[in-house]
C-alpha cells in the first residue's frame, strides 16, 4: 500500500488527475459509448433467455395439467398465449434502453389467442377455425399452444451474437486499455485513470437500465389507473 502511495506521490498524483478520463480523445469517447451500449445489448439478451425459460416451463405445466385432464386443450391454449403475454410484458419492463427502443421502432406487441388460432387455421387448413372439424381444430389448438413456447429464431440468433461480440469488444477494449496504462511512463496514474473510467462507464450503464426499468413501472400504472378511472 505504501508503495502504490508513494509512486502516486512521484507522480504528482492529485485529485484532479484521476478526473482527466473525462477529458478524453475522441477514440476513447466512442469506445465509452460502445462499452455501454454493449452492456444495454448483453442484458437484454440474458433478460431474453429468462423469458423464454419462463414461458417454457410455464407451458409444460399447461400441458401435464392437459394430460391429466384438469383443463381442455383449448382452455390451455389460451392460458398459454394469456401467460406469455403477462411474461411479454415483464420482459419490457426489464429492458434497457436500447432494448426499449428496438421494440418501439418493431412496434413489438402482444396478440390475442384468437388471432393465432386464425392464423393457423387459414394456413394448416385454408378456413376460419369456425369451420374446421373437431380433428382438425384439435390440431390447429394443439400447434398453437405449442407456438406459444416457440421463440423467433432469428431474433435469438441475433441477440445471442451481438451479445457474444459485445462481450468480446469488451474485453478487447479492456484489455488493450490496460496493456497501454502498464507500459505508460505514468502507470500508476494512467491505471487509476482507466479505474475510474471503467467504473464510470458500468455505473451509466445500470443507470440507464434502471431509468428504463423506472419508467416502465411508471407507466404501467398511469395506465392501469386510467382504465379503472
Amino acid at each position: 500500500m505504501n508503495q502504490v502511495v508513494d509512486a502516486l506521490e512521484m507522480e504528482n498524483f492529485s485529485v484532479n488527475t484521476i478526473f482527466q478520463p473525462f477529458s478524453l480523445t475522441r477514440s476513447n469517447f466512442y469506445e465509452g459509448i460502445f462499452i455501454i451500449f454493449s452492456q444495454w445489448i448483453i442484458h437484454d439478451n440474458r433478460v431474453r433467455k429468462e423469458y423464454h425459460q419462463a414461458v417454457g416451463d410455464a407451458i409444460d405445466n399447461i400441458l401435464e395439467q392437459i394430460h391429466a385432464d384438469k383443463i381442455t386443450l383449448e382452455m390451455g391454449a389460451q392460458d398459454a398465449h394469456q401467460m406469455r403475454n403477462g411474461f411479454f410484458h415483464l420482459m419490457r419492463y426489464n429492458t434497457s434502453p436500447i432494448g426499449l427502443l428496438i421494440a418501439h421502432s418493431i412496434h413489438a406487441t402482444t396478440r390475442p389467442y384468437t388471432y393465432y388460432l386464425e392464423k393457423k387455421s387459414l394456413s394448416a387448413f385454408g378456413k376460419p377455425s369456425k369451420d374446421l372439424s373437431l380433428d382438425q381444430a384439435r390440431e390447429v389448438i394443439m400447434s398453437t399452444l405449442i407456438s406459444a413456447r416457440r421463440p423467433s429464431r432469428a431474433v435469438t440468433d441475433m441477440s445471442k451474437r451481438a451479445s457474444l461480440f459485445c462481450k468480446g469488444a469488451i474485453i478487447t477494449i479492456a484489455a488493450k486499455s490496460l496493456y497501454m496504462a502498464s507500459f505508460s511512463s505514468a502507470k500508476a496514474i494512467d491505471i487509476a485513470r482507466l479505474v475510474v473510467w471503467g467504473s464510470s462507464l458500468v455505473m451509466v450503464g445500470r443507470f440507464g437500465i434502471f431509468i428504463t426499468n423506472n419508467y416502465m413501472s411508471w407507466r404501467s400504472s398511469r395506465h392501469n389507473r386510467t382504465r379503472s378511472d
